[in-house]
């Protein structure tokens, strides 16, 4: 049970980290440097790591107050 939990979390952590690099890859130079606040906190979220995670979307709020989808997802971890 914990050899298969520990398989799907490493699994998870691999997709997320294949989605953030074929993001990049896609993109500009200039762009590429970019990384998802969203996309990294699910990274950190992964490896059990809330207060970190919710350190960096609070981060990207004060850069960017538009993002809804980052502002459901720290309500959702703050509750």
């Amino acid at each position: 049970m914990v050899v298969m939990m520990i398989t799907g979390l490493g699994a998870l952590v691999a997709l997320l980290l294949l989605l953030v690099w074929m993001r990049r890859s896609s993109k500009t130079e200039k762009e590429s440097a970019y990384v998802d606040p969203l996309a990294e906190a699910e990274v950190y979220l992964a490896y059990g790591r809330k207060q970190q995670a919710i350190e960096k979307l609070e981060h990207a709020l004060k850069n960017d107050d538009t993002r809804q989808d980052i502002r459901r997802k720290l309500a959702e971890l703050k509750k």
